[in-house]
C-alpha cells in the first residue's frame, strides 16, 4: 500500500445513509445489506452520475459523532442539487491521508485502516483526526463487491487541536 498527504477544503457529499451501532461485526452486515439495497433500488446509478468532485467515485463514508449517532453514507462528492430521497452532508476542511492499494491485491477498508494506524501514523508524527472515513469505489463497480480504490483518513499534527466533530 502507498499513501499521500493532502489538505482539502470542505467536501460536500450527496447520497443515502443508514444508522450504525458500536459493534463492528453487526455494522459490516448492515453495510453489506445497505449496499445491496442501494444497488437493487437503482439509487447507486443516481449516485454514480453525481460523482464530479474529488474524491471521485462512489463513496462509502463512516461518520461517528457519538455512540448514539453513527452513520454510513453511500454518496458522491458533488455540487449538484440533492435529489428526492437523498441528503447532503459536509465534511469539514482537513488534512487527509489517502491510502491506495495495488489494484491487483484485494484489500479492504479495514486493511487500509490498519495500515494507517500501524505504519503511517507511527512513522509520520501525525495523529488520527477522528473525522468521517471515506472509502472510494470505482463508478462502474458494485460497491463493496468491487475492490476498494482508495481510503481517505483525516489526520492532524500532534500540536494541532482535534477538529470539531461534524454534525
Amino acid at each position: 500500500m502507498q499513501y499521500r498527504i493532502c489538505k482539502k477544503s470542505t467536501i460536500r457529499i450527496v447520497g443515502v445513509k443508514i444508522p450504525l451501532v458500536e459493534e463492528h461485526e453487526v455494522n459490516m452486515l448492515l453495510i453489506l445489506r445497505f449496499w445491496q439495497q442501494t444497488i437493487g433500488t437503482g439509487q447507486i446509478q443516481q449516485i454514480s452520475k453525481m460523482a464530479e468532485l474529488e474524491p471521485y467515485g462512489v463513496l462509502g463514508i463512516s461518520a461517528y459523532f457519538d455512540p448514539q449517532h453513527i452513520y454510513y453514507y453511500i454518496a458522491a462528492a458533488t455540487n449538484r442539487p440533492v435529489p428526492p430521497g437523498m441528503e447532503e452532508f459536509r465534511i469539514p476542511e482537513a488534512t487527509w491521508c489517502m491510502v491506495t492499494a495495488d489494484p491487483c491485491c484485494h484489500v479492504t477498508s479495514d486493511d487500509m485502516f490498519r495500515y494507517l494506524h500501524l505504519e503511517v501514523l507511527p512513522s509520520s508524527g501525525l495523529f488520527y483526526a477522528e473525522l468521517p472515513d471515506i472509502e472510494v469505489y470505482p463508478i462502474e463497480g458494485r460497491g463493496m463487491e468491487t475492490p476498494i480504490q482508495e481510503a481517505w483518513f483525516a489526520v492532524r499534527p500532534s500540536d494541532e487541536e482535534k477538529p470539531q466533530k461534524v454534525s
